[in-house]
């Protein structure tokens, strides 16, 4: 059962001479690369899917399919245990929306977007509890991380000049067009686990630069790829200009068109 429905890849690294983070931007290349399937869950070890991804999927092929081709993503709202830091340890996961939306309402739980407040994210709990229909994740910036469903061939890779930014995988498929459009019956259980070395506050502060330093290249890159191809003038642009706003008018003067 596990070797047709999952695969192990063993990475052997030297000791590292003290406690540092793994490159997991690294090994989420290396598991996309040998995927199997047409598209792939972004997730990591401590996120527990509590629906039918693949049945969600599967019956609503005719427009997601083509929609994960052209480099869309699917979101899926994590959610998380609030009034017991160990509640999440013995209790089992939800797996209704009714029963996700009684816990919130009861602050047993709540839905949490990595670097924002509970229930205050760009996922948008207030849109997710009375949505019907998939919706597009309107207030979107540069660090947000969620689960996604993606293409394995057609999205952005992961960036391996970072150790661990999730965030910076994502960033170029939104970047080049790419919506994410939230599951309005799927989600995940963020779950306890054993944490990693954490980096110092020096690596702390050259990492954040890093990746503010990667968000202007990143603008760049994407905006003058859509205008070379002609696509700046497009529906195909709007994130890029949105989010690139300011570098472009710095870095971009008379280099992208409709930046002047």
């Amino acid at each position: 059962m596990l070797k047709r429905h999952a695969d192990i890849h063993l990475i052997i690294t030297p000791p590292p001479p003290r406690a540092v983070s793994l490159a997991h931007n690294l090994d989420r290349n290396l598991a996309r690369l040998f995927a199997r399937t047409e598209f792939i869950l972004f997730t990591t070890p401590d996120m527990v899917p509590a629906t039918d991804i693949r049945q969600t999927i599967r019956t609503h092929s005719k427009t997601f399919h083509s929609r994960l081709r052209q480099g869309d993503l699917f979101v899926l709202p994590t959610f998380v245990y609030t009034a017991d830091p160990v509640a999440d340890q013995r209790a089992a996961i939800p797996t209704a929306k009714t029963t996700i939306v009684d816990l919130v309402a009861g602050g047993q739980m709540g839905l949490w977007d990595s670097h924002w407040k509970i229930n205050t994210g760009p996922t948008c709990y207030e849109q997710w509890k009375d949505a019907e229909s998939v919706y597009p994740v309107e207030e979107y910036e540069f660090h947000y991380e969620p689960v996604v469903v993606a293409s394995r061939d057609g999205s952005f890779w992961c960036p391996e000049r970072f150790m661990e930014n999730k965030a910076a995988c994502l960033y170029g498929t939104y970047l080049s067009g790419g919506e994410f459009w939230v599951l309005p019956d799927d989600y995940v259980v963020k779950v306890s686990e054993a944490k990693e070395p954490e980096l110092s506050n020096f690596e702390s502060t050259i990492a954040n630069r890093m990746y503010n330093k990667f968000h202007w290249e990143l603008c760049m890159h994407f905006a003058r790829q859509l205008d070379s191809l002609g696509l700046w003038d497009t529906p195909r642009a709007k994130h890029a200009k949105v989010q690139c706003a300011r570098v472009l008018q710095n870095w971009g003067r008379g280099l992208i068109g409709g930046t002047d």
